[in-house]
């Protein structure tokens, strides 16, 4: 099955800023061009030409419509630059990786990534759920090359944590195989979550073990779509908000914020988010994502 999605002007979108910025982590760029990776059952491989943007998909049945709402491309782009670019920095964000979008992965697999980002680098990330997807997910081929679906809560539910060892997860393998009992015993639902205020779905997701603030943050944005409220902050954009925004978060909520070196307290990563919902609502998550790449990128 294959698709041509309009882009254009009016549909900006840059596939390697998308799908290579720390938002999900089982997407790879084949030297043909495109890329290649999975929703929930689906292989798909994704190549930009010119004004318009070709799936083909192998695999269960899946619409354009959830390809376009996977990559956010229903998101008002233009609108949310103009809106931000009132502040210079986010301007010059803007300017540096305009068409990255944010992305609205599968729940679970979300659940699951974030709780493998805690204290780790992407490379490790990628490495994990790679792993996971080839050992316990199904495998398909699109396009000519072979992908993996991430397995869903009830096989990895069925497992033993000496049957995660060779994914080193190291001590992430205990909270994976509890969340993924949790789903499985109906104690969570990743994808009731979506509908759930922000508030209540952060106080679930908080009842998983290995789920604390930034990692449910990380999980409110980028698997359960809550971009109007939610700012995870990490160590690029700790490092943004301490170059660029130490004053404004001062003056807005009257706390000091400690230098990079020292370590980023709760109260401090409280009073990063309460500034960030005050100066960039409703466009709270874009704003996140734009500091987070374009700093990772040296870009701002």
């Amino acid at each position: 099955m294959q698709y041509h999605i309009p882009l254009g002007e009016g549909r900006p979108l840059r596939l390697d800023y998308t799908l290579d910025s720390g938002q999900v982590f089982r997407w790879r760029r084949e030297e043909d061009g495109r890329w290649y990776g999975t929703i929930r059952g689906t292989g798909l491989a994704l190549l930009q030409e010119g004004s318009h943007l070709v799936a083909e998909a192998e695999g269960e049945p899946i619409t354009s419509g959830e390809v376009v709402r996977f990559l956010g491309l229903d998101d008002p782009l233009s609108e949310i630059r103009a809106f931000l670019s009132r502040d210079p920095v986010l301007a010059r964000a803007f300017a540096a990786v305009y068409g990255l979008r944010l992305v609205r992965q599968d729940p679970w697999e979300g659940l699951v990534a974030f709780i493998c980002s805690s204290h780790n680098a992407v490379f490790r990330i990628q490495r994990m759920m790679g792993c996971l997807a080839e050992r316990f997910g199904r495998r398909l081929r699109v396009a000519g090359r072979t992908v993996h679906t991430f397995p869903p809560a009830r096989v990895i539910a069925s497992l033993e944590l000496a049957d995660l060892a060779e994914c080193r997860l190291g001590y992430r393998d205990a909270y994976v195989l509890e969340a993924a009992r949790m789903v499985a015993r109906g104690e969570i639902d990743p994808y009731a979550l979506v509908d759930a205020p922000a508030e209540e779905a952060r106080t679930a997701l908080m009842k998983v073990p290995g789920v604390g603030p930034k990692v449910s943050d990380c999980i409110l944005l980028l698997a359960l779509g809550k971009k109007e409220c939610t700012f995870p902050v990490d160590v690029w954009v700790r490092r943004a908000v301490l170059r660029h925004y130490r004053d404004a978060v001062r003056r807005a909520t009257g706390v000091e914020l400690a230098t990079e070196e020292k370590g980023l307290t709760m109260r401090h990563y409280q009073a990063i988010r309460e500034w960030a919902q005050q100066a960039f609502a409703p466009y709270v998550g874009y704003a996140q994502t734009y500091l987070f790449l374009a700093t990772r990128l040296g870009a701002i």
